[in-house]
């Protein structure tokens, strides 16, 4: 079997790529033959991480949990189409994800990342901590008040 090559440079961005390279840092990968991209969280998979369930010509927007598969490979579906064979409730299903879920869910990784970031910083601030905790800035700060609270105090 003769797996398809990378060119010596990036038809995307242009850089310099190894010889066996299967993709670059610009999100450019090597297509497989079948058409398909060749990693399933690649740039061009604008569905990633979506159910695989697909209903009249819209695809389910929950993130894709449970799969049959047992070597790790697809299709991955939803809470709501695992193991469902009714197509009438799998469009039911479909059409309730795309009124919870909107247009386009993100479940990357960057997008998870950023959830939980912002979900911090709103705990902290409803504890009464600033956005910025932590930084060099606001530590400065809290030890010249602390300092500032002594002076008067003495």
């Amino acid at each position: 079997m003769n797996a398809k090559r990378a060119p010596s440079t990036c038809p995307e961005c242009g850089d310099d790529l190894r010889p066996t390279a299967r993709r670059c840092k610009c999100g450019w990968t090597v297509p497989r033959a079948d058409g398909a991209a060749s990693a399933p969280n690649s740039v061009a998979d604008l569905e990633y991480g979506w159910c695989a369930w697909r209903a009249g010509g819209e695809r389910c927007r929950y993130p894709g949990v449970a799969s049959s598969g047992t070597h790790g490979g697809g299709p991955w579906y939803c809470v709501g189409h695992h193991r469902l064979n009714d197509p009438m409730m799998g469009g039911h299903v479909v059409d309730e994800s795309i009124r919870a879920c909107g247009s386009r869910p993100d479940y990357s990784l960057a997008a998870r990342v950023a959830g939980l970031h912002h979900a911090h910083e709103a705990k902290m601030a409803a504890l009464g901590y600033g956005p910025k905790l932590g930084t060099a800035g606001t530590q400065r700060q809290d030890i010249d008040r602390t300092v500032q609270g002594m002076v008067r105090e003495a």
